[in-house]
């Protein structure tokens, strides 16, 4: 299991680290640190610190702050019956974010009675997290928020396999191209992309001013596609694309950036 943490190596209000269960394997997207827990622990300067990566007692403990339930796909599928019932709302959506009907049931985009919901599967269909998006955020609220615990950064949707939550189960989505796919800035994005009739995918994690935020392990999803990058044309934007650039280049057929 891979999770976000904040990062002891640099000032981290945010969780900006990635640690993985499995391999004891850490690494910052935001100061560019990374490495072993044992390697952490002797940069630290203290061998027995390896709960400050992320664990209790130990490489292979248990999480300091436990994650917050799952909801069922009972849960889902009701805040999607909720949002599907409200036509003030589907207008609002269609006519400011673009994003149509169908897309919202393929995708089973929901209400939960303060957000929008946005569920997140693994490769198995299995449903690990719920990205909450709060158009128009006031100042001070986060315009997108994870389940607690739950924010390991992932493709959405899985590209190749297009894991959705839609239906009594969740299933593959059929793309509007097998072998181009447009890589941009957010959820809100790849549901207007995907009304467009545009197969589109990005990471669950945004963008960061000075790295970038890419994980390397979704790289070979990308594996003899045809990939363009949306980005924002500001700093932020330009980073993004670069280290996104970077890390598809071995795998990608060809890629394009494009700043909007």
């Amino acid at each position: 299991m891979e999770r976000s943490i904040r990062c002891h190596f640099h000032d981290d209000r945010t969780p900006s680290a990635s640690w993985n269960d499995e391999t004891h394997l850490f690494y910052c997207f935001t100061c560019g640190w990374g490495g072993c827990a044992a390697q952490g622990a002797r940069r630290l300067g203290n061998e027995e610190t390896l709960n400050l990566l992320g664990t209790v007692e130990g490489a292979g403990g248990a999480p300091k702050v436990a994650p917050a339930p799952l909801p069922s796909y009972e849960d889902v599928r009701a805040w999607h019956h909720t949002l599907m019932a409200d036509s003030a709302k589907l207008a609002w959506l269609k006519r400011k974010r673009v994003w149509s009907e169908d897309v919202l049931r393929e995708f089973l985009i929901g209400w939960d009675g303060q957000r929008i919901t946005i569920p997140v599967t693994s490769e198995n269909g299995v449903l690990y997290n719920v990205r909450r998006y709060l158009p128009n955020a006031p100042k001070g609220k986060s315009k997108m928020m994870n389940i607690k615990g739950r924010g390991a950064m992932t493709l959405w949707p899985l590209l190749g396999l297009w894991w959705v939550a839609g239906g009594k189960s969740p299933r593959v989505l059929p793309p509007p191209s097998q072998n181009r796919v447009w890589v941009v800035e957010g959820e809100p994005d790849v549901l207007a992309c995907w009304s467009a009739g545009h197969a589109a995918v990005t990471h669950t994690g945004g963008s960061n001013k000075t790295t970038g935020r890419w994980p390397t392990k979704l790289s070979s999803y990308f594996t003899s596609m045809e990939v363009t990058v949306f980005a924002d044309d500001d700093e932020v934007g330009r980073v993004q694309a670069d280290r996104v650039m970077r890390e598809l280049s071995p795998y990608a057929k060809s890629i394009t950036v494009k700043h909007v």
